[in-house]
């Protein structure tokens, strides 16, 4: 559960999530005592001032469940909610914007060694101005020192190939890249999971290089997708008007 509230020192908006113990699979260690292992990630991320994510503010044990106070946006809501409300898409430049920002919180946690392994719109902090994104949830993230990987944790629609197997190892860089470029083709297309929700209305005229962005991060095979240190480096993402 996730609530929003403001901290009282300074009337700073904050989102409240409460994580019931019995719910936990992973624990970690944090000063001696057993935490979630997503509280235990959102720590070294605040420490590495990670500035994309939503980092955690404080915690607490309070018997039978932990709570979180992380940051949040103002009048903020989930990528995801703006795609089903919203009946058409973004624009292609605000599309560059808001991926551009969602590569750079992928790229946070991935050099603080962690791997997130559930991105998709629902993950995703948008303001209220559409300008300004955070990565949350942090439920099924690793340590990048434990690849390569066996287990699929994640959402469906956002798996890589590999992921979704269930039976041969993969790597975590990969596999982001896969879920990051299918986010890409749900804010230029105005879809979830590649489903277009709105089938009817005239579909948006998307330059080539954006396609091939989408292409070359969606490849079937892991070793055929775009290196994600290359991503920042495509046309599309250089491009100032996309």
């Amino acid at each position: 559960m996730v609530l929003f509230g403001w901290r009282r020192s300074d009337n700073k908006e904050v989102a409240i999530k409460k994580v019931h113990k019995s719910k936990v699979v992973d624990w970690g260690n944090v000063d001696g005592k057993a935490y979630p292992i997503e509280y235990c990630h959102l720590q070294i991320l605040a420490t590495a001032g990670c500035s994309r994510i939503a980092n955690i503010l404080d915690g607490f044990d309070v018997g039978e469940e932990f709570i979180f106070i992380l940051e949040t946006l103002d009048d903020c809501g989930t990528l995801c909610g703006h795609l089903r409300v919203n009946k058409t898409p973004f624009k292609e430049p605000q599309c560059n914007l808001i991926f551009r920002q969602l590569v750079q919180a992928v790229d946070q946690c991935h050099n603080s060694g962690i791997y997130h392994r559930d991105i998709k719109p629902g993950n995703i902090l948008l303001d209220k101005n559409t300008t300004e994104v955070k990565l949350i949830d942090f439920d099924s993230s690793i340590l990048a020192c434990y690849s390569p990987f066996m287990d699929n944790p994640g959402t469906r629609n956002y798996m890589s190939p590999e992921v979704y197997d269930g039976s041969v190892k993969y790597e975590g860089s990969p596999a982001a890249v896969y879920a990051m470029g299918v986010v890409l083709y749900d804010i230029v297309f105005g879809a979830t999971g590649w489903k277009l929700n709105y089938k009817r209305l005239p579909m948006p005229k998307v330059s080539l290089n954006c396609l091939n962005l989408i292409c070359k991060m969606t490849a079937t095979r892991s070793e055929d997708r775009i290196p994600f240190e290359k991503i920042l480096h495509h046309p599309w993402m250089q491009s100032t008007s996309a």
